[in-house]
């Protein structure tokens, strides 16, 4: 009993002649804070649907209309089951779909299948047709308030996680108006974002992840001066890429480069595909004269991501001021192999071969 962090049913559940009561048989051996991890068709899939205003409903040897599945579920049917079995939903969101371009809708947001169409369908009606199969994260009661609001910002989708962490009055109150904080900030309301992360450190005096995350907030509202005692807290209690990166930019936003080049030399060294992080970091290092120092995490990343051409061009001209004038002809030179219009790159190269180019 109480043992198994994660259970998984992989497209298990249909198979089943009573796959609620199997979960909640199964809920016993999950630990606390553990998670089912189940997948299942839909056979709300636009092929069935078209089936059956044929007048059929025909098996096969496998998918939606697999002969050995003895339960369907839409979307809605799951949420049902999945609290019917005494379990707090997560997440529920498409594990395969066809893509949009392969069912188009038509005028005033159509679908038409076979010799019927359905008309004004929302996007989350839409979607339903599309989708293969289904992908849930379902706990036993007990488990993180916050953990469906957490999901929903993970998937970029702020306006629900803020609305899940409000609805979340059992939660820790700092952590569920941080959480609200930070989703309402990202679709821009920065003012409120303020207040609540104002409130959220009335709760919790002191604690570092939100008083981080609040100092970067007030970084993106220019507010440096003020924004950096809170990420100096939180970084004191434990350095990470984005902390180094706010304190950085709070002492760039001064126009201190000299303050800044380490911690931005920290941060991508922690995180070294910060694409903006290290944009700052060459130019402190431009204003600093220490452009030697930032070699090697400039050439880790052009070369996990070579495809990122001004970037190869930064490289390119870091290597040139550092004495190593060949390796940047090389690296200018396959630059213009795909992008042969860029004109610093072929200023640059010119600059390079000098009167030789002309000849």
């Amino acid at each position: 009993d109480n043992y198994f962090d994660c259970i998984i049913c992989g497209d298990v559940l249909e198979h089943l002649v009573d796959p609620t009561e199997a979960l909640r048989k199964l809920s016993r051996i999950l630990a606390p804070g553990g998670v089912f991890i189940i997948s299942i068709p839909n056979v709300r899939f636009f092929t069935v649907v078209h089936m059956l205003v044929h007048g059929r409903w025909k098996y096969e040897d496998s998918g939606i209309m697999d002969r050995t599945h003895l339960r369907f579920f839409t979307k809605v049917e799951l949420q049902e089951m999945i609290e019917a079995a005494g379990l707090d939903l997560v997440r529920l969101e498409p594990l395969s779909m066809m893509p949009a371009d392969r069912l188009p809708l038509g005028p005033n947001r159509t679908l038409t299948l076979g010799r019927m169409t359905i008309s004004d369908l929302t996007e989350e009606e839409y979607e339903g047709f599309r989708v293969f199969q289904y992908l849930i994260e379902a706990a036993k009661p007990g488990a993180d308030p916050l953990a469906r609001a957490q999901a929903a910002f993970d998937d970029k989708q702020y306006e629900k996680a803020y609305t899940l962490a409000e609805k979340a009055r059992n939660a820790h109150a700092a952590n569920r108006l941080a959480l609200m904080g930070k989703a309402i900030a990202h679709v821009g309301r920065l003012d409120e974002a303020e207040s609540l992360y104002r409130k959220a450190l009335d709760a919790a005096p002191g604690d570092p992840a939100i008083q981080g995350d609040f100092g970067l907030l007030l970084i993106a509202m220019n507010r440096a001066h003020e924004a950096r005692a809170h990420i100096e807290a939180a970084y004191k209690a434990g350095p990470t890429a984005k902390l180094a990166g706010g304190l950085a930019l709070s002492w760039i936003a001064e126009g201190n480069h000299a303050e800044a080049f380490p911690l931005l030399k920290e941060s991508v060294e922690l995180q070294f595909d910060n694409e903006q992080i290290l944009r700052h970091l060459i130019e402190a290092a431009h204003a600093e004269g220490k452009l030697r120092d930032i070699e090697g995490p400039v050439r880790r990343f052009v070369e996990f991501y070579p495809g990122n051409l001004d970037m190869v061009y930064n490289f390119a001209s870091i290597l040139r001021t550092i004495g190593r004038p060949d390796e940047a002809r090389d690296r200018l030179e396959t630059l213009l192999m795909f992008s042969p219009d860029h004109d610093k790159a072929q200023a640059l190269l010119a600059d390079i071969l000098g009167p030789a180019a002309s000849e």
